[in-house]
C-alpha cells in the first residue's frame, strides 16, 4: 500500500501505531459532524453531502502523491538514518 511503501524501514511500528491511533481516535468525528449538520439543516442531503467532501477530497489529494519519487526519497532518508547511526 501506499502507506506502507512511504514508511521508514525499520520504523514502519511508529507509522502504522500513529495511523491506528488517529483512525481510532477520529472515528467520532464524522458522526459528530453529521449530528451537527442534520440538528442545524434539518436535512440528511446535507449530511451526506459532508461524508462525500470528507471521501472526495482526501482521494483528489493522494492523486497529487508522486508513489515513485516518495519511495525513493524514503530509501534515501533510510541509507542517511543508517550512516549516521553506525
Amino acid at each position: 500500500t501506499l502507506f506502507s511503501d512511504l514508511s521508514i524501514p525499520g520504523r514502519e511500528a511508529e507509522f502504522f501505531a500513529l495511523y491506528e491511533i488517529t483512525d481510532k481516535g477520529s472515528s467520532w468525528l464524522g458522526p459528530l459532524v453529521v449530528g451537527e449538520v442534520y440538528r442545524m439543516t434539518r436535512s440528511v442531503n446535507a449530511g451526506f453531502l459532508y461524508l462525500m467532501t470528507m471521501t472526495l477530497l482526501p482521494a483528489l489529494l493522494l492523486l497529487t502523491v508522486d508513489h515513485r519519487k516518495g519511495m525513493m526519497e524514503v530509501r534515501a532518508l533510510a541509507r542517511r538514518e543508517d550512516c549516521t547511526h553506525r
